[in-house]
């Protein structure tokens, strides 16, 4: 008797358009209130696949107690048992909330008939390191890993969970819910510790794409301060070589002057520039020697450890970037 007419009052809360919405409500209303119509002409002819989800536009919309009513017993006739409870539950809260008494009544109701057919889904890991930094998604939805081990009331049919987690291969399982009955058992599903994701392969020698650093002194190649080392010796070397053109010219012009005897003017004229060249290769011998002797300096105070930053990067046999 009492089911009786807790389901004719609940008919006839139903039947009334989900005109009272709440004040200042920025939903578009006049979406809603079709949607709430098509919905309501689509759970009369049975389709409740359809209806639903109109009940579900219409209420994210603009919120309003009729229409979650409605959507909480759309949800009932289409066998989504663990949908339909869960939104009378919140339509007894609202109701509570607003201080409507008698839909109040009718949600708990319906809250009460439908919890001993609820149909639970127990999910836990096989071990228990296994849920350590896991992240978890039922049906494309994030689930809280606190709930590992909890029954949750899940609608009737298959859904898909994925196990993910920071450098970790991510699995994913799909488990089917039995039809709601009374006593229905708890479907348990469990699930490994994820494997450890492969680490990328270091990059070739010479790639990369970023600024990279030379190999060291000590390990086969040259550094900043070598390389001016080998620079100033070189150079010191050339010098050092002009000078010595420059001297044996100042010899042979001051041998041609022939001015033992006294100087004509051709004679003059040789022993000048013999003096001139002899001047050019001591600036030469000089500046050749101070280079020379730089590049020993630099070469000899070179750390065995310096770089620069031109060169490629260098992957060790541990799989680690040396830079």
């Amino acid at each position: 008797m009492r089911s009786r007419l807790t389901a004719s009052l609940l008919a006839g809360f139903l039947l009334v358009p989900a005109l009272a919405r709440a004040e200042g409500s920025s939903g578009d209303e006049l979406a809603a209130e079709a949607a709430f119509g098509e919905g309501r002409t689509l759970m009369t002819k049975g389709d409740y696949v359809n209806a639903c989800p109109k009940f579900e536009t219409s209420q994210r919309l603009s919120p309003a107690l009729g229409t979650l009513m409605n959507l909480g017993e759309c949800y009932a006739k289409a066998g989504r048992t663990a949908s339909a409870w869960i939104t009378y539950k919140e339509a007894a809260a609202g109701a509570l909330k607003s201080g409507q008494k008698e839909r109040e009544v009718i949600a708990r109701s319906r809250v009460q008939e439908l919890e001993p057919s609820l149909c639970r889904l127990v999910v836990k890991p096989e071990v228990p390191e296994a849920a350590t930094g896991v992240r978890v998604s039922r049906d494309g939805a994030a689930s809280d890993s606190g709930t590992f081990g909890v029954g949750i009331p899940m609608d009737p049919g298959a859904h898909t969970l994925v196990f993910s987690g920071d450098g970790k291969i991510s699995i994913e399982r799909t488990v089917t819910v039995p039809a709601a009955q009374a006593s229905c058992p708890e479907t348990v599903l469990t699930f490994p510790k994820l494997a450890d994701a492969p680490k990328p392969p270091p990059p070739p020698p010479g790639q990369g794409g970023a600024v990279t650093d030379k190999p060291h002194d000590g390990e086969g190649g040259f550094g900043t301060r070598k390389v001016l080392a080998i620079t100033a010796g070189g150079l010191g070397v050339v010098s050092t070589g002009v000078a010595t053109v420059f001297a044996l010219d100042a010899i042979n012009k001051k041998n041609d002057a022939n001015c033992s005897n006294g100087c004509d003017a051709a004679g003059h004229l040789k022993q000048t520039q013999a003096g001139q060249s002899a001047d050019l290769a001591t600036v030469f011998f000089i500046t050749g020697g101070v280079l020379v002797v730089a590049g020993v300096v630099l070469w000899l105070t070179a750390p065995s450890g310096e770089r620069t930053a031109s060169s490629a990067l260098r992957p060790l046999q541990t799989g680690v970037i040396e830079f």
